[in-house]
Protein backbone atom coordinates (compact mmCIF):
# COMPACT_ATOMS: atom_id res chain seq x y z
CA UNK A 1 0.00 0.00 0.00
CA UNK A 2 1.39 3.49 -0.56
CA UNK A 3 1.25 6.46 1.37
CA UNK A 4 -1.40 7.83 -0.34
CA UNK A 5 -4.06 4.82 0.28
CA UNK A 6 -3.00 5.06 3.56
CA UNK A 7 -3.77 8.60 3.64
CA UNK A 8 -7.10 8.14 2.28
CA UNK A 9 -8.05 5.11 4.59
CA UNK A 10 -6.76 6.96 7.55
CA UNK A 11 -7.91 10.49 6.33
CA UNK A 12 -11.13 10.76 8.95
CA UNK A 13 -9.45 8.83 12.06
CA UNK A 14 -7.68 12.59 13.70
CA UNK A 15 -11.08 14.10 13.38
CA UNK A 16 -13.26 11.61 14.77
CA UNK A 17 -10.91 11.75 17.37
CA UNK A 18 -11.16 15.52 18.04
CA UNK A 19 -15.08 14.82 17.66
CA UNK A 20 -15.19 12.32 20.32
CA UNK A 21 -12.64 14.48 22.79
CA UNK A 22 -15.40 17.57 22.29
CA UNK A 23 -18.12 15.31 23.03
CA UNK A 24 -16.22 14.10 26.22
CA UNK A 25 -15.79 18.05 27.17
CA UNK A 26 -18.91 19.33 26.06
CA UNK A 27 -20.38 16.52 28.62
CA UNK A 28 -18.06 17.64 31.23
CA UNK A 29 -19.14 21.61 30.98
CA UNK A 30 -22.80 20.63 30.77
CA UNK A 31 -22.19 19.09 34.23
CA UNK A 32 -20.41 21.87 35.18
CA UNK A 33 -22.76 24.42 34.49
CA UNK A 34 -25.95 22.05 35.22
CA UNK A 35 -24.89 21.39 38.79
CA UNK A 36 -24.10 25.72 39.69
CA UNK A 37 -27.84 26.30 38.48
CA UNK A 38 -28.87 23.32 40.50
CA UNK A 39 -30.16 20.66 38.18
CA UNK A 40 -32.49 23.25 36.27
CA UNK A 41 -34.01 21.23 33.32
CA UNK A 42 -34.16 24.49 30.94
CA UNK A 43 -30.81 25.05 31.46
CA UNK A 44 -29.93 21.31 30.92
CA UNK A 45 -32.34 20.95 27.41
CA UNK A 46 -30.25 24.85 26.41
CA UNK A 47 -26.72 23.22 27.23
CA UNK A 48 -27.91 19.78 24.89
CA UNK A 49 -29.60 21.83 22.48
CA UNK A 50 -25.94 24.33 22.14
CA UNK A 51 -23.75 20.94 22.60
CA UNK A 52 -25.76 18.62 20.01
CA UNK A 53 -25.40 21.07 17.40
CA UNK A 54 -22.06 21.23 18.04
CA UNK A 55 -21.09 17.72 17.63
CA UNK A 56 -23.43 17.67 14.62
CA UNK A 57 -21.35 20.12 12.95
CA UNK A 58 -18.35 18.51 13.91
CA UNK A 59 -19.18 15.22 12.73
CA UNK A 60 -20.06 17.26 8.88
CA UNK A 61 -16.34 18.70 9.05
CA UNK A 62 -15.09 15.47 10.02
CA UNK A 63 -16.06 14.22 6.36
CA UNK A 64 -15.04 17.55 4.66
CA UNK A 65 -11.23 16.68 4.35
CA UNK A 66 -9.32 15.38 1.34
CA UNK A 67 -5.54 14.82 1.01
CA UNK A 68 -3.83 17.39 -0.44
CA UNK A 69 -1.39 16.66 -3.05
CA UNK A 70 0.37 13.40 -2.76
CA UNK A 71 4.27 14.30 -1.11
CA UNK A 72 6.89 11.61 -2.31
CA UNK A 73 8.01 12.32 1.72
CA UNK A 74 6.97 9.99 4.37
CA UNK A 75 5.78 12.85 6.42
CA UNK A 76 2.05 11.87 7.16
CA UNK A 77 -0.62 12.37 5.56
CA UNK A 78 -1.42 16.58 4.54
CA UNK A 79 -4.78 16.73 4.01
CA UNK A 80 -6.73 20.29 3.36
CA UNK A 81 -10.88 20.71 3.20
CA UNK A 82 -13.07 21.01 -0.20
CA UNK A 83 -13.36 23.71 -1.56
CA UNK A 84 -17.20 23.84 -1.01
CA UNK A 85 -16.65 23.30 2.77
CA UNK A 86 -14.99 26.41 3.69
CA UNK A 87 -18.40 28.09 4.58
CA UNK A 88 -19.06 25.12 6.88
CA UNK A 89 -15.72 25.69 8.95
CA UNK A 90 -16.65 28.51 9.03
CA UNK A 91 -20.26 27.72 10.91
CA UNK A 92 -18.53 25.19 12.89
CA UNK A 93 -16.03 27.88 14.10
CA UNK A 94 -18.59 30.20 14.75
CA UNK A 95 -20.68 27.88 16.90
CA UNK A 96 -17.20 27.41 18.64
CA UNK A 97 -17.23 31.17 19.55
CA UNK A 98 -21.60 31.05 20.27
CA UNK A 99 -21.45 27.48 22.53
CA UNK A 100 -18.60 29.13 24.62
CA UNK A 101 -19.74 32.45 24.81
CA UNK A 102 -23.24 30.96 26.24
CA UNK A 103 -21.45 28.79 28.64
CA UNK A 104 -19.49 32.04 29.69
CA UNK A 105 -22.51 34.14 30.45
CA UNK A 106 -24.52 31.34 31.77
CA UNK A 107 -21.22 30.76 34.77
CA UNK A 108 -21.32 34.74 34.75
CA UNK A 109 -24.73 34.93 35.65
CA UNK A 110 -24.94 32.32 38.39
CA UNK A 111 -21.52 33.70 39.88
CA UNK A 112 -22.92 37.37 40.31
CA UNK A 113 -26.23 35.69 41.44
CA UNK A 114 -24.57 33.93 44.36
CA UNK A 115 -22.39 36.50 45.34
CA UNK A 116 -24.68 38.79 46.25
CA UNK A 117 -26.64 35.88 47.94
CA UNK A 118 -23.48 34.57 50.32
CA UNK A 119 -20.59 35.86 51.99
CA UNK A 120 -17.78 33.88 49.78
CA UNK A 121 -14.73 36.09 48.69
CA UNK A 122 -15.57 36.96 44.92
CA UNK A 123 -11.73 35.12 44.05
CA UNK A 124 -13.61 32.02 45.58
CA UNK A 125 -16.54 32.09 43.37
CA UNK A 126 -14.78 33.12 40.41
CA UNK A 127 -12.95 29.85 40.84
CA UNK A 128 -15.15 27.71 41.99
CA UNK A 129 -17.51 28.74 38.74
CA UNK A 130 -14.73 28.84 36.59
CA UNK A 131 -15.30 31.91 35.03
CA UNK A 132 -11.77 32.72 34.47
CA UNK A 133 -11.29 29.75 32.63
CA UNK A 134 -14.42 29.99 30.49
CA UNK A 135 -13.03 33.63 29.46
CA UNK A 136 -9.88 32.26 28.29
CA UNK A 137 -11.45 29.70 26.48
CA UNK A 138 -14.03 32.20 24.82
CA UNK A 139 -11.21 34.71 24.03
CA UNK A 140 -8.72 31.79 22.72
CA UNK A 141 -12.02 30.48 20.09
CA UNK A 142 -13.00 34.08 19.20
CA UNK A 143 -8.63 34.65 17.90
CA UNK A 144 -9.40 31.40 16.49
CA UNK A 145 -12.18 32.60 14.52
CA UNK A 146 -10.82 35.69 13.68
CA UNK A 147 -7.66 33.99 12.26
CA UNK A 148 -10.03 31.58 10.18
CA UNK A 149 -10.99 34.33 7.97
CA UNK A 150 -7.74 35.48 7.48
CA UNK A 151 -5.50 32.77 6.57
CA UNK A 152 -4.83 30.43 3.58
CA UNK A 153 -7.89 28.03 2.78
CA UNK A 154 -4.68 24.64 3.49
CA UNK A 155 -4.28 25.85 6.96
CA UNK A 156 -7.85 25.55 8.04
CA UNK A 157 -7.34 21.89 9.59
CA UNK A 158 -4.34 22.78 11.51
CA UNK A 159 -5.99 25.53 12.94
CA UNK A 160 -9.13 23.36 13.67
CA UNK A 161 -6.97 20.90 15.53
CA UNK A 162 -4.99 23.70 17.23
CA UNK A 163 -8.74 25.36 17.91
CA UNK A 164 -9.19 21.88 19.52
CA UNK A 165 -6.11 21.47 21.33
CA UNK A 166 -6.53 24.60 23.70
CA UNK A 167 -9.54 23.59 24.46
CA UNK A 168 -8.51 19.84 25.57
CA UNK A 169 -5.84 21.59 27.64
CA UNK A 170 -7.55 24.09 28.89
CA UNK A 171 -10.15 21.49 29.91
CA UNK A 172 -7.80 19.16 31.75
CA UNK A 173 -5.92 21.82 33.73
CA UNK A 174 -9.21 23.58 34.24
CA UNK A 175 -10.33 20.25 36.01
CA UNK A 176 -7.17 19.63 37.89
CA UNK A 177 -7.60 23.62 39.65
CA UNK A 178 -11.14 22.83 40.17
CA UNK A 179 -9.90 19.58 42.55
CA UNK A 180 -7.24 21.63 44.35
CA UNK A 181 -9.47 24.66 44.80
CA UNK A 182 -12.26 22.18 46.37
CA UNK A 183 -9.78 20.44 48.37
CA UNK A 184 -9.12 24.04 49.92
CA UNK A 185 -12.67 24.46 50.47
CA UNK A 186 -13.32 21.65 52.47
CA UNK A 187 -10.48 22.74 54.81
CA UNK A 188 -11.29 26.13 55.00
CA UNK A 189 -15.25 26.11 55.10
CA UNK A 190 -18.76 24.43 56.30
CA UNK A 191 -19.56 22.23 53.39
CA UNK A 192 -23.10 23.40 53.58
CA UNK A 193 -22.23 26.99 52.98
CA UNK A 194 -20.07 25.88 50.17
CA UNK A 195 -23.26 23.75 48.35
CA UNK A 196 -25.97 26.07 48.73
Amino acid sequence: MDSQEECTIFLHAPFVMVTLSELVIIMMVTQRIYAIYLRSRYILAFLVILGGVHICLDVIAATSVIPLLPTALPLGCLITIKKDSYPLFAVLWGWNVIFDFSILILTLLRTLKLRNENSFSLFDLLCRDGIIYFVVMFSAKLMNFILFTRISINLITVNWAFNHIITYLKTTRASAYEILFFLRVFCLYDMEEVWV
